[in-house]
C-alpha cells in the first residue's frame, strides 16, 4: 500500500505531461489517438500515421518536431509570464515624504566601488540608478532631530565643505532599537551609508551617515559602507529668495525636476503659513507680519518678564521664548523643544541665545567677560578661562534676579562641549558655593544625563 501512495502523484504528474503535449488521454481516449487502434481505412488523427504492422496510431515523424516546438513555445510562453509576474512583484521602495525610489541595500563595499555599483545596477526592470548626494540621503534619516531633511546639520548639497559640520550633525544618541533610517532598520548590516558627495577640498574623503547615531559624518573612501542606489533625475534643490524677516516654512531644500524651461515644483519660495516639504514656502519670523510684500515689524507679543504670558518676545535681543519644562536630562530637552505650536517652530537655544536672558552679571550676559559662546567657537572647557569669569553672586540677593523671566536652576542651552561631546552648556541660577558662598548666575557644563536642568526654547 505504501508503495501506491509514493507512485499515485509521479504518475499523475505523467498522465498531465501526455495530455498537454500530445500524449495519451488515459482510459477515456478515442480510437485512433496515440497509442490508440488505426481507422477502419488505416488513417489516424491528424499528425498521427498507422503502423497498419501493429495497427496503431503513432505520431507522425515529420510533424513531430512542430508538436515539441509548441510545446517548447508554451514552455516559453510559460516561463516570460513567470518572469513578467515576478517583475511586477519587485517594486523599488518609494519614500512617501519625498517621492523618490531607493534599491535595496547592497553588501558592504569601498566608496568609489559603490558609485560603480549604483552606475550598473539593474533591478526590478530599472537601470537608472545613481549613489544618492548627501542631501537626498538624509531624507533616509528617520527621528533623529538635527540630521533629518530641513533639520539644522549645515551640511548639505551647497555646503560640502568640513566647515558646514556643526553639533546639529551628531546630536543624536547611538539607537539600541536598530538604525536611524526609514527602511530596514531592523536588517540594515552596516553602520555607514555612502552618498555620493565628496568632501570639498578632499580627493580622499566623501560623506555619509552613520545610521546607529544618525550622524553626518565625513568618512575616507577607503572605509567599507553599503549602499542604497536612487532612481531618477528628481534632484534636491536649494529654495530661493527667501526674503528679509522672514524662514522657510518647512523645507528649504525640495525636490524639483526641470522641464526644459523651469523647475517643477517652482524653487522660488512664496508666503504662505502652512508648512509644506514639497513646496518652497516661508513665514516671517516671530515680531514681523507679511504685508503682501515684505515681513515687516509687529509688536503683536509682550515683553519677556517674571509674569509674562508666553510666547513673549525679549526685545532688546529680538528673540521669542517659549514657557518651561519640566526638570529633564538633556536629550528629553532637546525633543521638548523641537515641536511646532502656536504657529512657530521652536528650538533649543544656543549658550549665547540663553545668555542674553541673564541680568545683574555682566561677565556672563551676552558679549560678556566669560568666553563661553558657539558664535565664537569657544567650547571648551578651556575656553572658559579662569571659573571666576563666568559667575557672579551676593549673599543678599536671591536666585530670580539674575534672570529675565525670574527662573532659578540649571537651563539647557544647544551648545555641546567641543572637548567632551558628554556635557552641554548652560545657565544656573541659585545658590554658588564659592568662598563665602551666595545666590547668583554662573554659566556652567553638565553631563548630559542630568535629570534636573530646565530649558526655555527660542523660535526660529
Amino acid at each position: 500500500m505504501r508503495k501506491i501512495v509514493i507512485y499515485i502523484p509521479a504518475l499523475s504528474v505523467l498522465l498531465i505531461l501526455m495530455f498537454s503535449c500530445g500524449g495519451s488521454s488515459g482510459p477515456g481516449r478515442k480510437q485512433g489517438e496515440i497509442y490508440g487502434e488505426c481507422f477502419k481505412d488505416n488513417s489516424c488523427n491528424e499528425g498521427l500515421v498507422c503502423d497498419t504492422e501493429h495497427n496503431i496510431c503513432v505520431r507522425d515523424k515529420d510533424d513531430s518536431d512542430g508538436d515539441d516546438e509548441d510545446c517548447d513555445s508554451e514552455a516559453d510562453s510559460l516561463d516570460e509570464a513567470k518572469e513578467d509576474d515576478a517583475m511586477n512583484e519587485c517594486r523599488p521602495w518609494e519614500d512617501p515624504d519625498s517621492g523618490m525610489a531607493w534599491s535595496m541595500e547592497s553588501n558592504a563595499m569601498f566608496w568609489e566601488d559603490a558609485v560603480d555599483y549604483c552606475d550598473k545596477l539593474t533591478e526590478c526592470g530599472y537601470s537608472d540608478w545613481r549613489l544618492p548626494s548627501i542631501s537626498e540621503a538624509r531624507t533616509l534619516i528617520a527621528a533623529c532631530h538635527g540630521t533629518r531633511t530641513g533639520d539644522r546639520c549645515g551640511v548639505t548639497d551647497s555646503c560640502l565643505s568640513t566647515d558646514c559640520l556643526n553639533y546639529n550633525c551628531n546630536l543624536c544618541e547611538p539607537k539600541s532599537d536598530g538604525y536611524y533610517i526609514k527602511i530596514d532598520d531592523d536588517r540594515t548590516s552596516w553602520n555607514l551609508l555612502w552618498s555620493a558627495s565628496e568632501v570639498s577640498g578632499s580627493v580622499a574623503r566623501a560623506w555619509g551617515i552613520e545610521l546607529y547615531t544618525g550622524s553626518v559624518a565625513e568618512k575616507f573612501k577607503n572605509e567599507y559602507g553599503v549602499v542604497r542606489c536612487v532612481r531618477g533625475e528628481n534632484h534636491l534643490q536649494q529654495c530661493k529668495g527667501l526674503p528679509e524677516h522672514a524662514f522657510w516654512n518647512g523645507a528649504s531644500n525640495i525636490f524639483s525636476t526641470w522641464d526644459g524651461s523651469s523647475w517643477q515644483p517652482s524653487l522660488t519660495g512664496i508666503y504662505n503659513e502652512t508648512s509644506s516639504e514639497k513646496e518652497c514656502r516661508f513665514k516671517c519670523i516671530p515680531g514681523y507680519k507679511w504685508d503682501g510684500y515684505k515681513c515687516v515689524s509687529s509688536n503683536d507679543l509682550p515683553e519677556c518678564g517674571p509674569e509674562s504670558p508666553t510666547p513673549c518676545k525679549d526685545y532688546a535681543s529680538g528673540l521669542v521664548w517659549s514657557s518651561v519644562s519640566w526638570g529633564s536630562n538633556w536629550k528629553s530637552a532637546v525633543d521638548y523643544c523641537f515641536r511646532e505650536n502656536a504657529g512657530r517652530m521652536w528650538f533649543m537655544p544656543t549658550i549665547d541665545e540663553l545668555r542674553t536672558l541673564v541680568k545683574k552679571c555682566p561677565k556672563a550676559e551676552s558679549g560678556g567677560k566669560c568666553r563661553i559662546s558657539e558664535e565664537n567657537g569657544f567650547l571648551s572647557i578651556y575656553d572658559a578661562g579662569e571659573r571666576e569669569s563666568c559667575f557672579c553672586y551676593e549673599k543678599s540677593s536671591q536666585s530670580s534676579e539674575y534672570n529675565k523671566f525670574g527662573d532659578s536652576g540649571l537651563f539647557w542651552s544647544s551648545s555641546v562641549r567641543s572637548d567632551n561631546t558628554d556635557y552641554a552648556w548652560g545657565v544656573f541660577t541659585g545658590y554658588i558655593s564659592y568662598a563665602a558662598g551666595g545666590y547668583g548666575v554662573e554659566i556652567q557644563n553638565v553631563i548630559k544625563t542630568y535629570e534636573r536642568g530646565y530649558v526655555r526654547c527660542v523660535a526660529r
